[in-house]
């Protein structure tokens, strides 16, 4: 049960290895923090629309307890009015350092490089395997040499480059929402979403490091509302990738190619090196520091898909523009194929004004693979082995021992399915 906090028992208070939050039971809601190092600092926590709030009072002894009450009091007060007293200082604040030209000067604490701090840890915690995609979120481009440093620099047009100079506690909910909602008004509902996402995270992880008092995403819901995808392409569009494909240029044709082949994620098709290649056993194998659910997947490759991989380069990345990173500029090639697409459809269109092809993403590729071998009588747990699923029929600790089973089943799910796209992308029937 919590006690009324004292000068004398906030005095004995010692380190002890972690850090701590005291709650004053005299004043609800407001709480002690003792860090690691022994430093002490005051927090009031309040409700405002039904989310619970952080507001940071300020360092003790700098606030008294009398002092810290006395502002915890007050932030109370605001928040039954409907106010949010750390958006209201964090606000004030930032009004503050640009009056003074202090807010560009503040390097350490601006938003471009806590965010980059933030992908960097991303990238060192074995289970975030999606801090590449994280960082793209937020406008930030990772280049990374084959065994060498990684670079980040920020993207034109990005969250990150939007905001670099700011002081990333001057960011405020009017700001994210503007940003995120201005990607859904181009009709990228999911990409505004999955953006909403990138920076909610991380500014939880700037409030757990107390960077900032709270986050500006409290509060906000995602900007656009979206179901679970159902696209697939049907073989008429399977035919038209395919032909793009062909005449897009090395790497991405290629890409598409293997993606729609492999059903495998962009990224790890995208960040293929040879040493994960077997050419002779026809096999691929992605380590588990690749994947999305941390766990390794053995493809095996049908005929078309090793003479795809077999014109790319033979060491390093196979996919690649510059022989040293693998592939990037995914929107601008996407934006080519579809092009392509259109192009080629309309001339085996008899009325060209009728032809529509429904918006898809790289991703719909898995989705169009998965279903496509459903089609062919493919076994679900086949499927799922293939497309790496951890959870479904092959699941648990029977999932950890599974790299190596099924091998030949998905093997013969893959050939039949390349034998599939190679009936449906020979000639167009005549159009008299």
């Amino acid at each position: 049960m919590a006690k009324a906090l004292t000068v004398a028992s906030i005095e004995k208070l010692k380190p002890s290895g972690q850090r701590r939050e005291i709650a004053d039971a005299h004043m609800p809601g407001l709480y002690l923090i003792v860090q690691p190092s022994g430093s002490k600092s005051w927090a009031v926590r309040y409700r405002l629309a039904g989310a619970s709030r952080k507001f940071t009072i300020g360092p003790y002894p700098g606030f008294s307890l009398t002092d810290a009450r006395d502002a915890a009091g007050a932030a109370l007060r605001a928040a039954a009015r409907g106010e949010d007293p750390g958006l209201s200082r964090r606000e004030a604040r930032a009004a503050e350092l640009h009056k003074l030209g202090l807010l560009k000067e503040a390097k350490r604490d601006s938003f471009a490089a806590i965010a980059e701090q933030f992908v960097m840890a991303r990238r060192k915690s074995p289970r975030n395997r999606s801090w590449r995609e994280t960082a793209r979120l937020l406008g930030i481009r990772a280049k990374e040499q084959t065994g060498g440093p990684i670079h980040l620099e920020l993207i034109t047009g990005g969250i990150a480059k939007r905001w670099s100079d700011r002081n990333i506690a001057s960011i405020t909910k009017r700001d994210v929402r503007e940003a995120v909602e201005g990607i859904a008004d181009n009709d990228k509902g999911p990409l505004a979403n999955r953006t909403f996402s990138a920076i909610r995270r991380l500014f939880n992880w700037a409030v757990q490091r107390d960077i900032v008092a709270t986050s500006p995403c409290d509060g906000l819901e995602p900007p656009a509302s979206e179901g679970s995808r159902t696209r697939i392409l049907n073989d008429d569009e399977i035919r038209w990738l395919w032909l793009a494909a062909g005449e897009q240029s090395y790497p991405f044709g290629h890409l598409a190619k293997l993606l729609l082949l492999t059903g495998q994620r962009r990224t790890e098709v995208a960040g293929i090196v040879a040493d994960e290649l077997n050419r002779q056993s026809r096999q691929w194998l992605i380590p588990r520091e690749r994947t999305k659910n941390a766990r390794a997947n053995l493809v095996p490759l049908s005929d078309a898909a090793l003479e795809i991989l077999q014109s790319t380069p033979s060491r390093g990345f196979l996919l690649t523009q510059t022989k040293i990173t693998p592939i990037s500029g995914f929107s601008r090639a996407k934006r080519q194929l579809d092009k392509l697409m259109f192009e080629i459809a309309r001339s085996e269109a008899a009325d060209r004004s009728e032809v529509k092809i429904e918006g898809w993403t790289y991703h719909d590729l898995r989705r169009t693979a998965a279903s496509g071998m459903a089609k062919l009588r493919v076994a679900p747990h086949v499927i799922e082995a293939v497309l790496n699923h951890a959870s479904g029929v092959i699941s648990g600790v029977a999932a950890t021992y599974n790299v190596y089973q099924y091998a030949d089943e998905k093997r013969e799910a893959l050939d039949r399915w390349a034998q599939h796209i190679a009936r449906v992308t020979g000639p167009p029937p005549h159009l008299g």
